[in-house]
């Protein structure tokens, strides 16, 4: 399968249509990505790039009307980048030059045999990856540059010298200098004499990219101003590891430093003043039992915080009564109607009695923790004793509500905010979730804003805005920057409440980070999933065990015509019976699904015939889990019309030479035989026998001619189906077969070739045939003892002996039809050997050997484990 990616779609230019849909053919046949459509004018071939999108064109020279150089030229003045290969029959060293000088991609002279086309995809396939190649760093060069112009910080491309480069505008404008005022100047321009000992350390590390990615220091404005930058940097390097470019990005943060110390000193002042209010925090799980207190335990409740551990708020012992003295039941306690309806309490008052008789007049304030789910895992309460300080109560409302949610050991973060005074309160733990430092977190609504992504501040602002006018709970997720300068996702809930300082939102933050994360990467495995699906060339139909449609992609629709709109509302039937109307035979495809739905396990594969003439490949296979389950059935379907079409074409092609070789066989050796025949009479009847031995030589070589005609046209069909050959296996095997007397010849098959890899993928019959008609040639051309040799090539292997040899000028054409050095030869073993290297793909070769004997070289072979 190939995606619409690596698909390279060629227009082959040509004014003989049958050399064009013949070319196409076997170039197809090269690569399955490779996709083909040719014209016979270069008028045409001009339109159809007008319409289509090609990734390269392909085109003859000797054309009517409009050369190649001319089509090369009007090409190029629309497609100046467009891969162009002229693949003529007519080369000359001027047509090259003329191509070169137009703007030609690659130049490539037409040839006798298949291999051509191989050589001429291959050009193809170097030539747009090439064109891709380029486009794509275009591409990136163009993204890097709408970075660096668009980044909304600063940012600096440094040499390898860490001298400026080049800056944005909003370097420029946190700087005060230009790009024309630093371009080549040393980045100690900018970093006073204070830091440039620290500042140095972080530029060897980064040139030696061992580190210094983050840095805080100060520097210089072009007006002499003193600010604090944050620095982010990062080195570029090529595949060698060598540095290439170094960028940082920074921001000048000299005002956040200074609302941060200012932050620290409030503080500071609110944890001195926190140490002596005298009020109790508690934590309560859902049992009610306490599983948290701090020191004012002792002072509220007469107990130490670890006597807590072991009991509960709703303890029989503690007789717990409202403010009219009647007992309160267990959910009339305040901590039950916080864990019931997930609202916080405020101000609830009630008596306690201990053990030891003593009463106190309690006050309650209480808010709940939720878990990662949303639900309320415990209970924090503020408890004051107001037996003495009724007065007192509302004044200390407040800052009780702080120390709870300041509570220790939280994973939550915690605020408060009031919504008239726009002051906020953030816990440690809240700052401690985005990575800050405590206090450094300025007490706004506005600081709160700056760190909330652009894109969902409006978002929140409304949903703060129902809250506030329903009094219902506030409940939203969105991005906050954190101390790494990266956003990460929170969910916050809140509750507006009402108080004598105003109304105010008191709620939680929790990191949802990772949960977003698994989101965001289900979400890109279904695009991707999908943009693999819409790739294939093939319909795709994927149903679920219940046999209701999961996914298919547009080419499912487009082979069966099926209206997209009637698949997703989902009918009643099941979905692949909706073809069946579609189909020339509907009753055996029918047979066949209930097949498949009664064995769900298996797997199939056939071809089916639509009632418009078109054929199908049809595959099905079932959906299975990890675990084992059936979860539906992958279909898929290609269209195979033309494919079956040109099969029918060969076949018919091969049925009329099988018919041509059976009249050559009859209609030429039954009036030879007859010959032969009256030949021998001639002769026992005659004393004279000298003509007539000639007459019956001349005889035999019509029958070894005739016999070379059939082999060739018999022979010289397709290769058939490949399979891993054992080569040494083969060589001897076929050795066997010619019969050489072993007195006057000798097989030697190198060691090299006996080594693994030894096997190869070839047509074993065919191959044998090759082998054969390679070693009666070295027999038939010896009139001597002759030994054959059969040795490896880097890419093939080869076939030698120390026979005569073949002459220098005889070799461009040793494997022609009807080429023989010898009279008794038929001239038609070496043309079959060409026959069926070519058909394998490879390529073969008279040449010298290495002793100056006759060599054929086999190339183009892949040797396999």
């Amino acid at each position: 399968m190939n995606s619409l990616k690596d698909t390279i779609r060629i227009l082959h230019v040509d004014d003989d249509p049958d050399f064009a849909e013949l070319a196409a053919t076997f170039v197809e046949r090269q690569d399955d990505a490779f996709s083909v459509e040719y014209t016979t004018s270069p008028a045409e071939g001009l339109e159809r790039l007008n319409n289509t999108t090609f990734d390269c064109v392909v085109s003859d020279y000797d054309m009517p009307r409009r050369n190649g150089i001319e089509f090369l030229e009007l090409v190029r003045e629309k497609y100046p980048d467009l891969p162009f290969i002229l693949y003529t029959g007519k080369g000359s060293e001027e047509v090259a030059s003329d191509a070169i000088s137009a703007g030609v991609t690659d130049y490539l002279q037409k040839a006798n045999g298949t291999s051509q086309y191989t050589v001429l995809a291959n050009r193809i396939r170097n030539a747009v990856n090439r064109h891709r190649t380029k486009v794509e760093l275009k591409d990136r060069e163009k993204r890097l540059n709408l970075f660096f112009e668009q980044s909304p910080i600063g940012v600096i491309e440094w040499d390898d010298e860490f001298n400026f480069k080049r800056l944005n505008e909003t370097a420029e404008e946190i700087l005060g200098y230009t790009q024309a005022d630093l371009q080549g100047q040393s980045w100690e321009m900018i970093v006073p004499d204070t830091d440039r000992g620290a500042v140095g350390d972080v530029v060897s590390d980064l040139l030696r990219d061992e580190g210094g990615y983050k840095s805080i220091n100060e520097n210089r404005t072009k007006d002499g101003e003193q600010i604090v930058c944050a620095w982010y940097n990062r080195v570029v390097t090529d595949e060698a590891g060598d540095v290439v470019a170094v960028f940082s990005q920074f921001q000048d943060i000299t005002e956040r430093r200074r609302q941060q110390h200012e932050t620290s000193r409030r503080r500071h002042r609110l944890e001195q003043i926190l140490k002596t209010v005298p009020a109790c925090v508690v934590q309560l799980n859902t049992d009610g039992e306490f599983v948290f207190a701090n020191d004012r335990a002792k002072e509220v409740l007469g107990l130490e915080r670890d006597e807590l551990t072991d009991r509960a708020y709703n303890d029989p012992e503690w007789d717990i009564r409202d403010l009219d003295g009647q007992p309160m039941a267990d959910e009339e306690l305040p901590f039950r109607q916080v864990l019931q309806t997930g609202d916080t309490v405020s101000g609830v008052r009630h008596t306690v009695q201990w053990p030891d008789g003593t009463q106190k007049l309690l006050e309650v304030n209480g808010a709940p923790v939720f878990d990662d789910d949303g639900e309320v895992e415990s209970v924090v309460f503020s408890l004051s004793n107001i037996t003495d300080k009724l007065e007192q109560g509302e004044e200390l409302d407040r800052t009780q509500r702080r120390l709870e949610l300041a509570m220790e050991g939280t994973d939550t973060g915690v605020f408060e905010w009031n919504i008239q005074t726009d002051e906020v309160y953030w816990s440690d733990s809240l700052e401690r979730l985005l990575g800050l430092d405590p206090g450094e977190f300025e007490e706004t609504f506005e600081a709160f804003a700056d760190r909330v992504h652009p894109d969902d501040l409006s978002s929140i602002q409304k949903e703060i805005e129902t809250a506030i006018e329903t009094e219902s709970m506030y409940h939203d997720q969105f991005r906050m920057l954190n101390a790494d300068e990266t956003y990460q996702w929170v969910e916050v809930r809140g509750r507006i409440l009402q108080s004598q300082d105003g109304d105010q939102m008191i709620g939680i933050h929790q990191d949802i980070s990772e949960e977003k994360a698994r989101e965001e990467t289900l979400d890109r495995q279904r695009s991707l999933l999908k943009a693999q699906q819409e790739a294939l060339i093939d319909g795709l139909l994927v149903v679920n065990e219940s046999n209701e449609i999961v996914s298919y992609n547009n080419r499912f629709i487009e082979l069966w015509g099926i209206p997209e709109a009637l698949i997703e509302q989902g009918d009643e039937d099941p979905p692949l019976d909706l073809a069946l109307e579609k189909l020339a035979h509907p009753e055996e495809f029918q047979q066949k699904l209930e097949h498949l739905y009664e064995n769900p396990e298996e797997t199939a594969r056939d071809e089916i015939e639509l009632a418009d003439g078109r054929v199908f490949d049809r595959y099905t296979a079932p959906v299975i889990g990890n675990n084992g389950t059936h979860y539906g059935r992958l279909w898929m379907f290609r269209d195979i019309t033309e494919q079956k079409a040109r099969e029918q074409r060969l076949t018919t092609q091969n049925e009329r030479l099988d018919e041509f070789a059976s009249v050559m066989s009859h209609d030429l050796r039954n009036p030879l035989r007859t010959a032969q025949g009256h030949l021998e009479l001639v002769i026992e009847e005659s004393d004279s026998s000298s003509h007539l031995d000639a007459i019956a030589n001349a005889h035999d070589r019509m029958e070894s001619i005739i016999e070379g005609l059939l082999t060739l046209a018999r022979e010289g069909q397709d290769i058939g189906t490949t399979e891993c050959v054992d080569l040494p296996e083969v060589i001897n095997e076929t050795w066997l077969v010619t019969g050489a007397d072993v007195e006057t010849v000798a097989l030697s098959v190198e060691s090299e070739l006996t080594t693994a890899p030894r096997h190869i993928e070839a047509d074993a019959a065919q191959l044998k045939r090759l082998f054969e008609n390679l070693f009666r040639n070295s027999i038939d051309h010896s009139d001597e003892h002759v030994t054959v040799t059969v040795g490896r090539l880097d890419h093939g292997f080869y076939v030698a002996d120390d026979g005569p040899g073949i002459p220098e000028e005889d070799r461009d054409t040793v494997f022609d039809v009807g080429q023989s050095s010898t009279a008794e030869g038929t001239g038609f073993g070496l043309s079959i050997v060409r026959q069926v290297a070519e058909g394998h793909g490879w390529t073969v070769q008279a040449t010298d050997s290495s002793t100056g004997d006759v060599q054929f070289d086999i190339t183009g072979v892949e040797f396999v484990e």
